[in-house]
């Protein structure tokens, strides 16, 4: 555990400092320590409904904000599997308790939380097949942070590591196929 100290950096005049338990300096990079980044949205009342969705551009980026039993969630808007327009799906709650929109080319299931594929195993009973369990896939789909202060809603992009969405994230064409999105 260490507290960042506003004292001149002993080792570097390009790093932040830190200073451990230990009495050790470390240096940490100072792109290492952006602050989070909110971009105001919208006003609260614009995505107040139930079932109420938003797809914008932050950054460049095509994101959708969603409103589903009274929160509200941000993913990109495009499908990390083949670019289509995810966001537009039906939101189902499924039976093992996550809910998720489901992409309207290829019925993939994205959790709204995490980003996760899900998809439903099959169990052979009696030689024949029956829905099994469901199961998931590790985040595909880029998901990220919603704030709602003093009326107004903003979102703090997700932009650690590689993820599949990436790929379509900013492509405009792929943007365009969200019914609503600003495609410029």
């Amino acid at each position: 555990i260490f507290s960042l100290l506003l004292v001149l950096c002993p080792l570097s005049s390009s790093l932040n400092c830190a200073r451990l338990a230990s009495g050790e300096w470390r240096g940490v990079a100072m792109e290492d320590q952006k602050p989070p980044r909110l971009s105001y949205v919208c006003e609260a009342s614009a995505i107040s409904g139930e079932g109420s969705r938003l797809h914008v551009r932050v950054g460049g980026r095509f994101v959708s904000l969603m409103r589903h039993r009274g929160s509200l969630y941000c993913m990109d808007s495009v499908c990390y599997h083949a670019g289509g327009p995810l966001t537009a799906g039906d939101i189902e709650d499924l039976s093992c308790g996550r809910s998720c929109v489901r992409c309207p080319w290829h019925n993939y299931y994205i959790d709204l939380k995490t980003g996760e594929k899900l998809y439903r195993g099959l169990e052979m009973v009696d030689g024949k097949p029956v829905p099994g369990e469901w199961k998931m896939v590790p985040q595909k789909q880029r998901v990220h942070k919603v704030k709602v202060r003093d009326g107004k809603v903003y979102v703090e992009l997700s932009e650690g590591g590689k993820m599949d969405s990436d790929q379509y994230a900013f492509n405009v064409a792929c943007g365009a196929r969200v019914p609503g999105a600003d495609h410029h």
